[in-house]
């Protein structure tokens, strides 16, 4: 993983690299190490009949950020992030 997070790094262009996380908040991996900013995009259920898609910036190096949850809508061709209410 060092070697592919190195060899993206040298081509100077920006890269996002998707993956799959478990539900087990106590496994780490090699990734949250290497990567430069970390996004969750998760599907929270809300009440019986509502689903909302969730961000939240785990890190971002360099910039100062809150690592809250904020609402992801998508509408007229364009992403929108709000706070969670």
């Amino acid at each position: 993983m060092f070697h592919l997070f190195s060899w993206l790094k040298t081509l100077g262009v920006t890269a996002f690299v998707i993956s799959e996380v478990s539900p087990d908040t106590n496994i780490v991996y090699d990734e949250d190490y290497l990567a430069d900013g970390i996004l969750y995009l998760t599907m929270d259920r809300v009440g019986d009949t509502d689903v909302y898609r969730r961000i939240r910036c785990v890190k971002m190096r360099g910039v100062d950020h809150g690592t809250g949850y904020f609402t992801l809508e998508y509408k007229d061709n364009h992403f929108q992030v709000a706070r969670v209410i």
